[in-house]
């Protein structure tokens, strides 16, 4: 399946829409925020995929990554309760690990 390919100012809008309702849905997840994407009457070019299409999920969570890693969303704002927080000691010494 090929990349979604945007164009620049399509690039903008998607990350200034995303950015937008992060901070208002916050905390949110990247499922949310796809279907606010599809919703959004300014991002009329994300479209709910079909026929096991994800590429607009995907292109989605894609830029969603990217605004968390330029520091454009906090990565409080957007959550995924069902992953493994690793950044947490799960125990403090050999024996609480066995």
């Amino acid at each position: 399946m090929a990349a979604r390919r945007f164009t620049p100012e399509q690039i903008t809008l998607l990350r200034d829409e995303l950015t937008r309702l992060a901070r208002e849905l916050a905390p949110t997840t990247v499922r949310s925020l796809y279907y606010q994407a599809v919703l959004s009457a300014r991002l009329d070019f994300i479209t709910k995929d079909t026929n096991g299409s994800k590429s607009n999920y995907t292109a989605v969570q894609s830029r969603v990554l990217d605004l968390r890693q330029e520091g454009l969303t906090n990565w409080e704002s957007v959550i995924d309760s069902s992953r493994t927080d690793y950044s947490l000691d799960r125990w403090v010494a050999p024996a609480g690990f066995a």
